[in-house]
């Protein structure tokens, strides 16, 4: 059974899908490259080479507006720029999966 559910004020979705269909889960643990600007992985998505991650600002999802938005990188792409690297466009979640 589906139901809303009152949203914690640091969301920590299991799994969320994208604008563009890509379906990410939560990262837990392991190894992962050094990531430009102290960006951290945060989800894994579908596409073998994105990722989600905590921005430099620190937001995970951005909520300041009607769809929440989260920074995507090409994690391949990123680790060879280094700080060359330039962030894509923050991407709208069309869904976001809790348990309770």
């Amino acid at each position: 059974m589906i139901h809303k559910m009152t949203v914690p004020a640091q969301p920590l979705a299991w799994a969320v899908v994208l604008q563009g269909g890509d379906k990410c889960v939560r990262r837990i643990g392991g190894a992962v490259d050094s990531l430009p600007f102290g960006i951290i992985p945060a989800y894994y998505c579908q596409d073998q080479n994105r990722m989600i991650v905590v921005g430099a600002d620190g937001k995970l999802f951005d909520k300041s507006s009607a769809r929440w938005t989260v920074q995507t990188i090409d994690e391949p792409e990123a680790v060879k720029a280094g700080s060359a690297y330039k962030l894509p466009p923050r991407e709208s979640v069309v869904t976001a999966y809790f348990a309770d």
